[in-house]
């Protein structure tokens, strides 16, 4: 059973559900921290224009706040979890309406619920994400269900959470393919090893460079 839960920094509301459900419409995380190994919920922040903050592997004292709620949200959902999907998302929905509603919080003024003092930001999320807009001479690859692309009929996996999206190609310095998703690199594919370096870092500005492949 795959859960996540989500806690804003600034407002100290949480969002949390099972797979991809319980998304806090109104929040507005421009920059997130988040582990260093990439999945879906980070690629859909990208495709908003938000861009994840990468911790350390092995570092969860960088993302202490975050690390402190998830001990919280398993303490009284997930121990032990629930028999079936649906009555663990029943818990996940009663045990967030607690918090947001109920519990007083160290980190609120007058240790009030956050949803006292909660304000919905003017950018709401799109009902659609808006599409992946890479330069023409940029080379594009559609990833596989298997999470990988194919470049001269040499397999590279990316990972199985970008299926069914395009990536960027284009080529740089010593005989080295950069893989992009949006302005997001990925990494750095080596042609003479065919190896692909997982390397995630961001472009210099929020566009995809243009592309040195014909």
């Amino acid at each position: 059973m795959t859960w996540a839960g989500l806690l804003c920094g600034d407002s100290r509301t949480v969002a949390c559900g099972s797979g991809t459900s319980g998304s806090h419409r109104g929040a507005n995380p421009r920059e997130n921290r988040r582990p260093a190994q990439s999945y879906f919920l980070g690629f859909w922040w990208v495709r908003l224009g938000i861009r994840p903050k990468h911790t350390r592997p092995a570092h969860p004292a960088e993302n202490g706040a975050h690390e402190r709620f998830h001990k919280t949200l398993k303490a009284h959902t997930a121990r032990p979890p629930a028999t079936s999907f649906s009555t663990q998302q029943r818990r996940f929905d009663r045990f967030r309406a607690a918090y947001n509603t109920e519990r007083p919080h160290a980190a609120t003024t007058d240790h009030c619920p956050p949803t006292r003092q909660y304000v919905a930001s003017l950018r709401a999320y799109p009902s659609r994400l808006p599409p992946l807009d890479y330069p023409d001479a940029i080379a594009l690859r559609r990833v596989d269900p298997n999470g990988s692309i194919k470049w001269h009929s040499h397999p590279i996996f990316l990972s199985h959470n970008l299926a069914g999206q395009d990536v960027g190609l284009t080529e740089a310095p010593g005989d080295v393919l950069t893989i992009y998703y949006a302005a997001l690199i990925l990494g750095d594919y080596d042609l003479h090893t065919r190896r692909f370096l997982p390397n995630v870092r961001w472009t210099s500005d929020s566009t995809t460079p243009e592309s040195s492949i014909p």
